[in-house]
């Protein structure tokens, strides 16, 4: 009984393993010199925001490689939500809804409308080569979590953050630049963390029983 109860559990744990698991990927924006479009319509629009920009974004580790031909060079993954936070605008996790794509570059990554970083995008920017090596999205992942170039003028927003769009159909506009840290996290959901341990504690509990069954039939024999 106990070999199918193992059995049966360590299947689980290989399968939930090999799961997608999400990984989470923060740009935060520090002492952004903000400029708006003089569209009267943005959010933002003729103010002078202070405090940090900070867009979150989460993808599969298993996420749909967008990379193609025509942007050589060039990788991408499907993101799966981007939301942005900015206290003295009132955005709290406000979701982007016009930004799908992690694109990531030789020497940078973005989060951005199109695979090849068509605007809008939020880019940071790495020395030269940096993401050259990658042979994977888990490569890419671990170089992400180095510092970033801060001299360079790009690190921040890049030239073309104009028209982020959120999900009540308001719009930001503008560009900014800034220092930038990045910030990477991988947690398995809660239900996979359920499971994994339901499938720990059916291994323990058979061990338990394994064992006591050997004690008892050792015990026989000398009785």
């Amino acid at each position: 009984m106990f070999k199918k109860v193992a059995g049966a559990a360590g299947s689980l744990l290989v399968s939930l393993c090999a799961q997608a698991t999400p990984i989470t990927i923060t740009q935060t924006y520090h002492d952004v010199a903000y400029h708006d479009y003089g569209i009267t319509t943005g959010v933002g629009f003729g103010k002078s925001p202070t405090g940090d920009w900070i867009f979150t974004a989460t993808l599969d580790s298993g996420a749909a490689d967008l990379s193609t031909e025509t942007a050589d060079g060039i990788d991408g993954y499907e993101l799966s939500r981007l939301t942005l936070t900015q206290a003295s605008l009132g955005l709290d996790d406000a979701v982007i809804t016009n930004v799908p794509v992690l694109s990531i570059f030789p020497d940078r990554f973005a989060f951005a409308a199109t695979v090849d970083g068509g605007a809008p995008w939020s880019v940071v920017v790495y020395e030269a080569g940096h993401f050259t090596g990658a042979s994977s999205l888990a490569d890419d992942i671990a170089l992400m979590s180095q510092t970033p170039a801060v001299a360079d003028p790009y690190t921040s927003f890049g030239p073309q953050w104009d028209g982020f769009q959120f999900a009540d159909g308001s719009r930001l506009f503008g560009w900014g630049f800034g220092s930038a840290s990045v910030a990477v996290s991988t947690v398995p959901e809660p239900a996979t963390i359920a499971l994994m341990m339901s499938a720990l504690a059916m291994l323990a509990v058979g061990s338990r029983k394994s064992r006591s069954k050997r004690l008892d039939e050792r015990a026989g024999q000398f009785a």
